[in-house]
Formats: C-alpha cells, structure tokens, sequence
C-alpha cells in the first residue's frame, strides 16, 4: 500500500469525524431547545430560572468560608503541592473526611428543597410528556443536564 490512499483514507475518516462531531452537537442543542421550550409551562419554582443567583441560597457555613479566604489579611493560595492553613475563624464548619480532605455546607436548605422539588416536577412532566432528557454521560441513566430546562 502507498502513501497516497493512506493520506487519503486519512483525510476522509477526519472529515467524517469531524461531520460527525458537528452532527452530534447540533442534535445535542437541538434536544436541549426543544426541552427547554416543552418544560416552560410547568415550571414551579420561577425564581431558578431567572438567570441570577440569590446569595440566601448559599448556607452561612460556605459564606464564611469564601470571607475567610478573600478576607484581606488572608494567606494568598500556595502556588504548589503546600497544603492550604485552614483559619480557625472556620474549623468548626469543615468537617474532616481523611487527612487534607474537608466537606462542608454550601446551599441552604430552603434552596436544596426548592432545586429538589423542581428536579423532580421536571421528571415527572417529562416522563408524562415525552420531554426528551439528555444525561450527564452515556453510562447514567439517571440525572439531567441542568441548562437543557432552562436552569443557568
């Protein structure tokens, strides 16, 4: 075999990929207006599709973390592997899962009911409409892609 049908063969199998990767994004956003249009109407919670976010939802424990590290005075972010020295104005809303690894509250819960009850009415109605529901990734059944309904 030549060179020349190698190149070739190249050449085409690229410009198949690359239709097909456009074909697949088209479709993808095609899904996506189509949901976000069919799921308007039954929105029951307005304000998680009005474009900004309300501080409140954040819970006060995530609050004081972001003040302590963007607090003036506070240690800048170390430019290697150095661990982060946690403030001790916080300790006490880290909660320490293994060396180096922390959770915490980051929504408040009056926001977590809210999300989880529009999440949920979105389920139903798509279900009972046939709204198309795109997953996060091809090996979850379960879950949606949150700006597909409109959420941004």
């Amino acid at each position: 075999m030549g060179l020349k049908p190698l190149v070739m063969a190249t050449a085409l199998f690229c410009r198949l990929t690359s239709h097909r990767r456009f074909t697949v994004a088209a479709a993808a956003a095609s899904t996506a207006s189509m949901a976000e249009r069919l799921y308007r109407p039954h929105r029951v919670q307005p304000a998680l599709f009005a474009g900004s976010f309300d501080r409140s939802w954040l819970h006060d424990d995530f609050v004081r973390i972001v003040d302590a590290f963007s607090s003036p005075g506070a240690d800048p972010p170390p430019m290697d592997d150095a661990p982060v020295s946690i403030p001790d104005s916080i300790r006490d809303v880290l909660r320490t899962e293994m060396e180096g690894v922390y959770s915490f509250n980051v929504f408040d819960g009056a926001f977590v009911d809210m999300f989880n009850e529009e999440v949920g009415n979105f389920y139903a109605v798509s279900e009972e409409r046939d709204i198309p529901v795109r997953r996060p990734n091809s090996m979850n059944n379960y879950g949606v892609i949150l700006n597909e309904i409109g959420m941004r």
